[in-house]
This record gives structure tokens, C-alpha cells and sequence, in this order.
């Protein structure tokens, strides 16, 4: 997963069976689940939008090490 922001991501994604539209959640790091759906899709990526938005801290917090 990279460009993380309170909005959506964007995911490497290989398999083949998600479509735009498509609920899914993403876990970041390990600690807090998030709900979204498939805005885009894009070669071997796809864009996450979600369901609400994130609060800058928990952002920071996923993208530190």
C-alpha cells in the first residue's frame, strides 16, 4: 500500500477478481480496519476509496515504521 491520505490509497493488486464499486477493508498496521470500496483500477493497482474519512493522526501513525 502507498499514497496514503484521510481519503483512499493505493494498493499493488495482482489477482484479478475485484471490481470498481467493490466493498473491501484495509488494515493499517496491524491495528485499525478501515471500510472502502474499489474506486479504480489500473494495471497492477487499485484505488481505495473509504467509507469515511481518517483522522490525520491515525494517517501519520500507519505511515511511520
Amino acid at each position: 500500500m502507498d499514497n496514503l491520505s484521510v481519503s483512499g490509497c493505493r494498493v499493488a493488486y495482482r489477482l484479478g477478481w475485484l471490481a470498481p464499486g467493490e466493498p473491501v477493508t484495509v488494515r493499517l498496521s496491524g491495528k485499525v480496519n478501515v471500510d472502502g470500496e474499489i474506486a479504480w483500477i489500473f494495471r497492477d493497482c487499485v484505488g481505495v476509496r473509504f467509507a469515511e474519512p481518517l483522522s490525520p493522526a491515525i494517517v501519520l501513525d500507519a505511515r511511520l515504521p
